[in-house]
């Protein structure tokens, strides 16, 4: 065998040698990526697990979160509604004893109303009453001249009486009495000699004075000419006497 088929077998074995190097590289290459690969998608798997598991994780504290939110929420409003039903309440309560208290008030400015009526009635009877009282004083002293004036024409129509007075006789005092004129004309009959004052009572505006006429007197005369007697009057057995007015 020549050298020149020594050589070619040999760059044939060369050759061969060198595509199968290369084939043994290239399988160690597509090994090597297809691990690669094989790690890649298991990185990438556990890289998904580890997002999928973190993702339910802010999913359950965003639940979390806002179920805390909703309960709150929920706190307050039943606060708010217990608070809004506490003032309500209150609001009730106050308008309850405002409408007491207004009634009380009501009640007292009504009885007050009413005492206040019943007093000024009162007072106006008591006013109509003392006018009547005074308009009766004053017409009967306006009537006793008058009476006085029919009793002295029914005198001098009836027969003439006695001129002297003797024993006890009754003094009746006209209305209106006046105290200060009834004491005077007492100190008047004190100085008639012959004459003394036995009582002298009275009742409801009249007077009476009981004397005792010790020896025969024309009484008649020593009463009218007493400074405070407006007029004498004859009638039965008593005397009737008015006092000056002034």
């Amino acid at each position: 065998m020549g050298d020149k088929e020594k050589q070619e077998i040999a760059a044939l074995k060369e050759t061969a040698r060198l595509a199968k190097e290369k084939a043994k590289q290239e399988e160690a290459e597509w090994k090597e990526a297809e691990r690669l690969s094989r790690e890649r998608a298991k990185q990438e798997q556990k890289e998904a697990e580890v997002a999928r598991k973190e993702a339910e994780k802010l999913a359950k504290d965003k639940a979390k979160q806002e179920e805390a939110v909703r309960k709150e929420a929920e706190r307050q409003a039943k606060d708010k509604a217990k608070q809004e039903e506490a003032e309500w309440k209150e609001a009730e309560r106050l308008s309850r004893e405002r409408a007491k208290q207004e009634q009380k008030e009501a009640e007292v400015a009504r009885k007050e109303t009413e005492k206040l009526a019943k007093e000024k009635a009162k007072q106006e009877e008591a006013a109509r009453k003392e006018a009547e009282k005074l308009a009766k004083e004053k017409a009967k002293q306006e009537e006793a001249p008058r009476r006085l004036a029919e009793d002295k024409k029914k005198k001098e129509k009836e027969p003439a009486a006695p001129a002297l007075y003797e024993g006890r006789v009754k003094l009746v005092i006209e209305s209106p009495v006046d105290l200060g004129k009834l004491t005077q004309m007492q100190a008047s009959l004190n100085n008639v000699d012959g004459l003394q004052l036995v009582m002298v009572g009275g009742s409801a505006g009249a007077a009476q004075i009981i004397v005792s006429v010790e020896r025969p007197l024309p009484l008649l005369d020593v009463l009218e000419a007493i400074p405070v007697t407006a007029g004498v009057v004859k009638k039965g057995k008593e005397i009737k006497v008015v006092l000056k007015a002034e």
